[in-house]
């Protein structure tokens, strides 16, 4: 399970402060499979290239840890703040 690509997920900016923001992805596979996550896990900015890390994941075990997730069932990993300049 090496290399999967999530199917579908939603991508939405969380203001915190007036300073900072996090991303906070939520995912799902449309099938029931192991799923586990590395803190090695980040975005990228397309118009930068800025590499953004993985903070936390709910309802996900970190690496090398495995859990059965039931088709739709939903995890979410959430990242530090892109750069301002992140458009996609």
């Amino acid at each position: 399970m090496s290399n999967e690509i999530i199917t579908e997920s939603k991508l939405e900016t969380l203001t915190v402060t007036s300073e900072e923001t996090q991303i906070t992805c939520h995912c799902f596979y449309p099938f029931t499979t192991f799923v586990r996550v590395w803190k090695s896990t980040f975005l990228v900015c397309k118009q930068t290239g800025t590499k953004v890390p993985v903070t936390h994941a709910l309802n996900v075990p970190w690496y090398p840890n495995y859990i059965l997730i039931p088709a739709k069932e939903r995890f979410t990993l959430i990242f530090g703040p892109l750069p301002k300049e992140c458009t996609s």
